[in-house]
């Protein structure tokens, strides 16, 4: 060993005594604190009302176009979350003619079964949607109620 790191061992001793007689309380209270995190806060209760704008972009199926683009907008009243009213703008793509959009508006209604909210447009030919729990992509429902690849998701509102 060094002269040098034999004069620290020398003032380490010397150290080591008031450093344990800190780090002693010191390592108790972190341990406590430790303990005492096992608990959490109860929670508070969770907000099911809808907010009172959701947006939706996806697709639809078309019978003279390739695909239907849309955007959706469902309002809904602020303090109830009851459904108010939608905004619908359909964007045909590749349609015989050429391209047009399409505008729809309205009422809408919303059922809950199970964890599963069914979204029923109102208009010349109603459209049903599958809300599935969490509320971030909606499905088309074919005529039949059969399943279909054709999605929604979730998007910021306009404006």
């Amino acid at each position: 060993m060094s002269r040098d790191s034999a004069g620290v061992m020398a003032r380490g001793k010397s150290i080591n005594k008031p450093f344990l007689s800190i780090a002693g309380p010191l390592m108790a209270g972190y341990l406590s604190l430790l303990a005492g995190c096992g608990s959490a806060p109860p929670a508070d209760p969770v907000d099911l009302t809808p907010p009172p704008i959701e947006r939706f972009v996806g697709a639809l199926p078309c019978s003279d176009c390739r695909i239907i683009r849309a955007d959706l907008t469902l309002h809904r009243d602020p303090a109830s979350g009851q459904p108010t009213a939608f905004y619908l703008q359909e964007a045909h793509v590749d349609a015989i003619g050429g391209d047009f959009v399409t505008t729809h508006w309205g009422e809408f209604r919303a059922n809950t079964s199970d964890s599963v909210t069914y979204l029923r447009l109102e208009r010349d030919d109603p459209l049903t949607l599958r809300m599935e729990e969490g509320g971030d992509t909606l499905e088309w429902v074919g005529k039949q109620g059969v399943d279909s690849d054709y999605q929604f998701t979730r998007a910021e509102p306009l404006g």
